[in-house]
């Protein structure tokens, strides 16, 4: 079951997904990762957009498992994705892997302030 810390919805070929916290169970994390894909498998859609920025902490090594399988699948499938991050030095991290995989030319994190140029990424134009 999703997490009530957890929001996913369709936002045009756009999926919104919102964490409020990052203490969630891997079963949790297993049923978001799979919200996840089937929202992904509807027609036209073609990017992920995860706000994180409510969230502090880290996430469990667990289910950051779970995130890392998940976003290898997005990458493989030509998914867009960008991760709004709490702080300045969460979008280092994930960035710093990303371009690590050579995932970063799709997979990119934002900083706090910088929610319109996330949305541009994933091809959401006009801000929320």
């Amino acid at each position: 079951m999703v997490p009530e810390t957890t929001t996913l919805e369709v936002e045009g070929s756009t999926v919104r997904w919102t964490n409020e916290s990052f203490s969630i169970t891997v079963t949790e994390a297993e049923a978001v990762a799979d919200e996840v894909r089937e929202l992904m498998a509807r027609p036209g859609v073609e990017s992920v957009l995860v706000d994180n920025q409510a969230a502090d902490g880290t996430w469990p090594q667990e289910t950051n498992e779970v995130w890392d399988g998940l976003m290898a699948e997005m990458y493989e499938n030509g998914v867009t994705s960008a991760t709004l991050c709490p702080s300045l030095t969460n979008k280092m991290q994930v960035n710093r892997l990303s371009k690590k995989n050579g995932t970063d030319d799709l997979i990119r994190a934002f900083g706090p302030d910088e929610r319109d140029e996330a949305r541009e990424f994933v091809g959401l134009v006009s801000p929320a």
